[in-house]
Formats: C-alpha cells, sequence, structure tokens
C-alpha cells in the first residue's frame, strides 16, 4: 500500500500537469483508500483535496466523480450515513442523465450503507435490485460484488438458503477477485457463529 501512495502522487502530478482533473481525482481516491488501510491520518485532507475535483467532473459521467469513491469510504471509517446519502444522491444523478452503467455500483453502495445502518429490509430490496441492474445492463463483476454485499445481509437476516445461494452465485460469476471471496466466507462465518457452530464459522473463514 506504500506503493499505491507514491504511485498514486505520480499519477496525480502528471494529470494536473496536463490539466486533467478526472484523472487527478482518480489518482486521489486511489490514494484515500491506501491511506486508510495504512492507518494513515493523512487520509482526511486527502479526502477534502479529492472533492474539491467533484465540480469539475459533473459534466463526466457519474462513476467517474471522485463522489463514488468517497460512498465507499465513508462505508469504511464509520460514516455510514454520509455514505448513505451520497449513493442516494448519485443514484438521482444517474437517473437524471440516463447513465444505466452506474446503477449497479450506487445501489450496491447504498444497499451496504443500509445493512451498517441495521435496515436490512432495505439493504436486501437494494441489493436485489444492483444484482438486477447488473445482468441488465450486462455488468457480471458488479453483479458478484452485490451478490457477495447481498449475502452479508442474508448473514445477519439468518437466511442460511437464500445466504448459500447468493455466496454460490456470486463466485460463480467473479472473476477471481479476493473481495468477492473474502466478503462470501465472512458472511458464512458470520451465520454459522451465530447458530453456535464454532467449528463450521472457522473452516468457512
Amino acid at each position: 500500500f506504500d506503493e499505491v501512495v507514491r504511485h498514486a502522487d505520480i499519477a496525480y502530478d502528471a494529470a494536473r500537469a496536463i490539466g486533467n482533473d478526472a484523472l487527478a481525482a482518480d489518482a486521489l481516491t486511489s490514494k484515500i483508500s491506501a491511506e486508510i488501510l495504512l492507518s494513515r491520518q493523512t487520509w482526511a485532507a486527502t479526502v477534502e483535496e479529492a472533492l474539491s475535483f467533484q465540480e469539475t467532473t459533473i459534466p463526466r459521467r457519474v462513476l467517474d466523480q471522485p463522489l463514488v469513491a468517497l460512498a465507499e469510504t465513508w462505508s469504511w471509517i464509520d460514516a455510514p450515513e454520509r455514505s448513505h446519502e451520497t449513493a442516494c444522491a448519485l443514484l438521482d444523478r444517474a437517473s437524471e442523465l440516463g447513465d444505466e452503467n452506474a446503477r449497479p455500483w450506487l445501489l450496491a453502495l447504498r444497499s451496504e450503507a443500509e445493512r451498517l445502518l441495521g435496515q436490512l429490509a432495505d439493504a436486501l430490496e437494494h441489493g436485489r435490485e444492483a444484482v438486477s441492474a447488473a445482468e441488465q445492463s450486462g455488468q457480471p463483476l458488479f453483479a458478484a460484488h452485490s451478490l457477495a454485499l447481498q449475502s452479508l445481509v442474508l448473514a445477519q437476516l439468518g437466511r442460511p438458503d437464500e445466504l448459500a445461494a447468493a455466496v454460490r452465485l456470486a463466485r460463480e460469476l467473479d472473476d477471481g477477485s479476493n473481495y468477492v471471496a473474502a466478503t462470501t466466507s465472512f458472511a458464512t462465518g458470520h451465520l454459522e457463529l451465530s447458530r453456535g457452530d464454532a467449528a463450521a464459522a472457522e473452516a468457512a473463514l
């Protein structure tokens, strides 16, 4: 992750040199993720810097705007309300633009924020909507990610059959990413632990 920060800084400087705000914002959002994972307190200043590019990137497609990455970031740092508010606003913007390709990921972000807020019924509904939108727009990667997030909700709701089906389909659609494998394993382990089966939880993890 130190290398991610270093290369993000190089990319940012290059983007600024050619006057490309969208690329500069992309570099900063990559840097934010690495800084948080490294527990560097500089992440907050980087967030503010990324936000400074939001206005200039509004004409671009929704997924190219820094707020998309920040909505995910806020769900990591115990700010699910802000994540939810941002995801909903971006969904409205995508609808205004007719940007159907943005809907799967934005719905997944909304669903995850709702899960963190304890709004499990809404989280499940929007997670399923995310999968459907991903399938309709031909984006299997987003479908796999949405199913993985959905598995977390199903684990908390205590629905083993639906959880198993979501995990199986997520892994079938996935391209081998660590994210889907880790998230679905965590969801399965969570459910097994809630049933009092520590051995099964350990096996899942």
